[in-house]
């Protein structure tokens, strides 16, 4: 401390800038933060968002201006143009206190630049004068005595920037702490949120929203989706069990017509190897009854194709199955 004390006005003047930019720093980024606070119990209020009115005259300035693009059919309405207009037009000293913040940070530095410059140069300007007035050095004690003038300068140019250094370090930290930057993209967020998801729907003609921001309209919507998602859920089970017993019936009496069609050709083929012994009735019998043979072989090969064309219809139906039990599912 005692240091600091016996330093010269302008360096004193010098660390004194950077503690008043301090302390001036903290209390603008209280403010600041207490503002946007307010405005986003403001825009938050129920009752304030029910009636339409609040407490800020910029909240109902963005309202209006609000309105005024629904009334005129504004297809895209720009919202964060309407909030940032109305936000530069009634915070302008809310906006002059954060680019103070911002820049107050390089402000410490500089002038803790400055001081260092200014120490530096009171140490040199004391070297010059010791080593030009070589009449006055006459012993070692002068020699300490203009050695410690100049490191005399040398400690105003450490003091001063370690103070604002310092001061710059502890500002970087208020301003994370306070998170200003945070604080304005909230609001602009909850003003926004209002607007198109409350203000809008209502001018809209969907009528008056809930807390969740759901209209009476969108809410029989919902119920609506969930009664006909529950009825085709139902019309699909049943559907789906019908088309399964049906296509096991047909598979079933494929496979009957076809094990009559090969016991039927086979007792053919036994009544044709015992009329073998028989004349030339037996030949003509024989060859009618063997192109009968082959009708009948023709028949059944006809068969297994249906039975196998039936077969691939029941593949399908069972993939049909599948698809319909996972649209249930979803």
């Amino acid at each position: 401390m005692d240091t600091i004390f016996d330093m010269n006005i302008i360096a004193l003047s010098i660390i004194g800038l950077i503690i008043v930019l301090f302390f001036c720093t903290f209390i603008f980024s209280i403010l600041i933060r207490k503002t946007y606070g307010n405005l986003i119990k403001d825009i938050n209020d129920k009752e304030n968002r029910k009636n339409r009115l609040f407490k800020y005259r910029m909240m109902n300035d963005i309202v209006d201006d609000f309105n005024v693009a629904l009334s005129n059919n504004v297809e895209e309405i720009n919202t964060v143009a309407i909030i940032e207009k109305n936000m530069f037009e009634h915070m302008k000293a809310i906006s002059l206190g954060e680019r103070f913040v911002k820049k107050a940070v390089s402000m410490m530095i500089i002038l803790g630049l400055l001081g260092t410059f200014y120490g530096l140069i009171l140490s040199i300007q004391e070297l010059v004068k010791m080593l030009s007035d070589t009449q006055q050095i006459v012993g070692v004690e002068t020699i300490t005595e203009g050695l410690i003038s100049s490191i005399t300068g040398m400690s105003v140019a450490f003091v001063t920037s370690m103070f604002g250094i310092g001061a710059s370090i502890l500002t970087n930290i208020m301003n994370i702490a306070f998170g200003l930057l945070d604080s304005k993209e909230n609001l602009v967020i909850h003003i926004e949120e209002f607007l198109d998801n409350n203000l809008m729907l209502s001018n809209n003609g969907l009528g008056p929203v809930d807390a969740q921001g759901n209209t009476a309209l969108s809410l029989s919507f919902d119920r609506f989706n969930e009664t006909l998602t529950t009825s085709l859920r139902n019309v699909t089970d049943e559907i789906t069990t019908k088309m399964s017993q049906a296509t096991s019936d047909m598979v079933l009496t494929a496979e009957s017509l076809k094990s009559s069609v090969v016991r039927f050709d086979h007792s053919l083929n036994q009544f044709s190897d015992n009329i073998r012994d028989f004349t030339e009735f037996n030949h003509h019998l024989r060859s009618n009854i063997q192109r009968l043979a082959i009708g009948f072989e023709n028949f059944s090969e006809e068969m297994e194709k249906n039975v196998s064309e039936i077969k691939q219809g029941q593949d399908q139906v069972d993939k049909l199955n599948q698809t319909l039990e996972r649209l249930q599912e979803r």
